[in-house]
């Protein structure tokens, strides 16, 4: 018990000392869906925000790559409605709900402890540990990918320009955390 707990802290340790101080520009994927206020619908990727307009592509590209000629774009005021779903939410959300999962497993098995010398089943608190652990990281993958599939942000905008301020701050905010 006391080895497995001088492991956890050796790993968080050099977890911590090998964290770099700044992070690298995310690499995020936007599906868009965006309807029109003449309730026409437009199918692709979000490239940029800018103060008066959304820039799309229908070819996959990442938020935040440089305008290009061929890509397509709409004036804040002609925007009813915009819906954006991250690339591959479900595969990151599962992975987070099976590593959460697993750890809380571990956890919860070592500290149950080994099972008392009379029982008709008797495990040890590594048994438990691993029981418990797989377990538990298969439902909490299987949430992550429910939360992660169904997860969509949609925006009302009606051509309102403060609406569109606010959902590109939102947006922003999101992808590299600004302010």
């Amino acid at each position: 018990m006391k080895l497995h707990l001088v492991f956890a802290l050796m790993f968080l340790s050099s977890v911590t000392i090998s964290a770099q101080d700044s992070l690298p520009k995310k690499k995020i994927f936007y599906k868009l869906e965006l309807q029109e206020i003449s309730n026409k619908y437009k199918y692709g990727y979000l490239i940029n925000i800018t103060d008066d307009a959304i820039f799309y592509s229908s070819e996959k590209q990442r938020f935040g790559t440089p305008l290009q000629s061929m890509d397509k774009n709409i004036k804040y005021n002609n925007v009813a409605k915009l819906k954006i779903k991250r690339k591959d939410a479900g595969g990151r959300t599962a992975l987070v709900g099976g590593g959460i999962g697993l750890g809380l497993g571990v956890i919860a098995g070592l500290i149950e402890g080994d099972d008392p010398e009379g029982s008709f089943l008797r495990f040890s608190a590594g048994d438990k540990a691993v029981f418990y652990g797989g377990a538990l990281c298969i439902g909490g993958s299987l949430i992550g990918v429910i939360i992660g599939s169904v997860a969509r942000k949609t925006f009302v905008i009606g051509g309102n320009r403060e609406k569109h301020k606010a959902m590109k701050l939102n947006i922003l905010q999101k992808a590299y955390g600004v302010q």
